[in-house]
């Protein structure tokens, strides 16, 4: 009587785990299928800058997230891809590009900061490669939005 409890209940097991994988083949291939779309939407949705830097354009507070400290600074991005810092001990004025995965670099002789912006359009976090420093220093932005054109 145990045995063939017991080799009912395998054979119920090997039964399910061959449903499942049958199931779950289908799903791969989808969720597959929906990568590749998802990333020749990115690659369509970057062809153009302008949106984006539309988009990011104006007063942010950017943070430096170093081991024992924070440093911050207020910073304006431009419309015509220049970032000016207010606090030149954080960082100077940089450059901006966008890199092909729609990643932001923004960048000086002294830091390079690669982020990426949120899905609203009001933070930026990624690491900072600063001249001197050992490591990547994670970082993040806010943007400033003035109280009338607040959401």
């Amino acid at each position: 009587m145990k045995k063939g409890i017991l080799v009912a209940q395998i054979a119920s097991m090997a039964l399910l785990s061959c449903v499942l994988c049958a199931e779950s083949q289908p799903i791969c291939e989808k969720a597959s299928l929906q990568d590749t779309s998802t990333e020749e939407t990115v690659r369509d949705g970057h062809a153009s800058e302008q949106p984006f830097l539309d988009e990011i354009h104006g007063e942010w507070v950017l943070l430096l997230h170093y081991p024992t400290r924070t440093k911050m600074t207020d910073i304006t991005i431009s419309p015509s891809k220049k970032v000016q810092s207010k606090n030149t001990d954080v960082c100077a004025d940089m450059s901006i590009s966008l890199t092909e995965d729609g990643s932001l670099v923004m960048a000086n002789p002294q830091i390079r900061i690669d982020v990426v912006l949120d899905s609203r359009g009001h933070h930026l976090k990624g690491m900072a490669t600063v001249q001197g420093v050992r490591g990547p220093i994670p970082c993040s932005a806010f943007k400033i939005i003035p109280e009338g054109k607040q959401e």
